[in-house]
């Protein structure tokens, strides 16, 4: 009787580190989304995560109103490339495709989310200051002064 008690202790003792570590370990979704690298950040008293958020765009709200749309993510302390990636990202201004993995559960240890990115692709063109498509400040605008000679079509003719 007292063995069976103690297997059936140790069986549940199992499955509970067994449940505890695929809480951890095993993802529930895998995606990814695309946007614009608005903030990184390093938090955390005792354990510091590395934490971001992404501007995926806007969308019009309820009252007419644009509206951004920010998503929250984080990444495993161990993925120092990925980290690089998004800073210069940041740097750049550059959008970008964050692949992702959704945990069960959220552990403030390893992050403020559950959402945990591990690949970083380059999505198209800068949104800041390497994009030559992007309004450029007044500094950097160049004014094109205007010659008061007429054009050929605005000239008279010669009595046709």
């Amino acid at each position: 009787m007292r063995n069976k008690i103690i297997l059936i202790v140790l069986a549940i003792l199992l499955l509970a580190v067994g449940a505890y570590v695929a809480s951890i370990y095993a993802y529930y979704s895998e995606g990814y989304r695309a946007g614009t690298i608005i903030k990184m950040s390093k938090k955390g008293i005792l354990f510091k995560t590395h934490e971001g958020q992404l501007n995926t765009g806007g969308g019009f709200g309820s009252d007419g109103d644009v509206t951004s749309s920010i998503w929250h993510f984080s990444i495993a302390r161990r993925n120092s490339e990925v980290l690089k990636q998004i800073e210069d990202a940041v740097d750049t201004g550059q959008r970008v495709k964050l692949h992702y993995k959704e945990m069960f559960f959220k552990h403030s240890w390893i992050g403020d989310t559950k959402y945990f990115v591990y690949k970083v692709e380059a999505s198209g063109e800068s949104a800041g200051k390497n994009n030559q498509n992007a309004i450029p400040d007044a500094s950097q605008q160049k004014v094109k002064v205007q010659e008061n000679t007429p054009s050929p079509a605005s000239q008279p003719s010669n009595g046709q």
